[in-house]
C-alpha cells in the first residue's frame, strides 16, 4: 500500500484542526487548571487504556503479526533508550537543572497515543492493513508507558525513588495492554 503525501497532509491538519476548540478554550479562560486536569485524567485513564485495547482486537492473530509486535516493542524500546542517551549527552550545562529535565523528558515522549491513533486510522482508513497497524500501534504505546512511568519519571524527578513498579503494572493502559494481548492470542474475532 502506498501513502501519498496529500493524504498525510489531510490527517494533520484534521488533527491540528480538532486542537484548535480546545486551544480557544484555553486562550479564552474557558477551560481552567481543575478542567484541564479531569481531560488529561479522563485522556490517560479512560480513553487511552480503551484505544489501546481495542487496537488489539483489529485484527485476527497470525504467528507473522505474533512475531512482528516483538519487533515493533524492540525498536520502540531501542528508540527510547537511544534517545535518553542522545538527551543526557546533548542537553548539557551547570544551570537550570529543573528545566534541562523538562526539556529531555518533552523531547523524548511524544503523544503518540492519543494523537498516533486517530493519524493511523485516518491514513490507513482504506487498506485491509489497518487492523495490523493498529495492534503495532497498541504495541508502541505499551513501551512508551512503560518508558514513561520509569525513564520519563525518574527525568522529571531525578530520582530513582520515585520509579514505581507498582504505578507501571497497575497503570489502565499497561493492563489494557495485557488483556488485549492475551485476548489477541487467544480469542478468534
Amino acid at each position: 500500500m502506498q501513502i501519498d503525501f496529500l493524504t498525510v497532509l489531510i490527517a494533520v491538519l484534521s488533527l491540528i484542526i480538532l486542537a484548535v476548540p480546545g486551544f480557544i478554550l484555553v486562550k479564552t479562560k474557558l477551560l481552567n487548571n481543575k478542567v484541564e486536569s479531569a481531560l488529561s485524567t479522563i485522556v490517560l485513564y479512560g480513553a487511552q487504556p480503551v484505544m489501546v485495547f481495542m487496537g488489539f482486537q483489529s485484527a485476527k492473530f497470525n504467528p507473522a503479526i505474533g512475531v512482528n509486535v516483538l519487533i515493533v516493542a524492540g525498536i520502540a524500546i531501542l528508540i527510547h533508550v537511544l534517545m535518553a542517551i542522545l538527551l543526557s549527552v546533548f542537553i548539557k550545562g551547570k544551570n537550570n537543572e529543573q528545566k534541562k529535565r523538562v526539556v529531555r523528558y518533552a523531547s523524548m515522549f511524544s503523544n503518540c497515543g492519543f494523537m498516533g491513533f486517530p493519524f493511523l486510522q485516518f491514513v490507513f482508513s482504506n487498506s485491509p492493513s489497518l487492523g495490523e497497524v493498529m495492534i503495532y500501534a497498541s504495541v508502541v504505546v505499551a513501551i512508551f508507558n512503560i518508558m514513561n512511568w520509569t525513564i520519563g519519571v525518574y527525568l522529571i524527578s531525578g530520582d530513582l525513588k520515585n520509579v514505581s513498579l507498582k504505578k507501571i503494572v497497575t497503570n489502565p493502559t499497561i493492563i489494557a495492554v495485557v488483556i488485549g494481548f492475551i485476548l489477541f492470542f487467544t480469542v478468534t474475532i
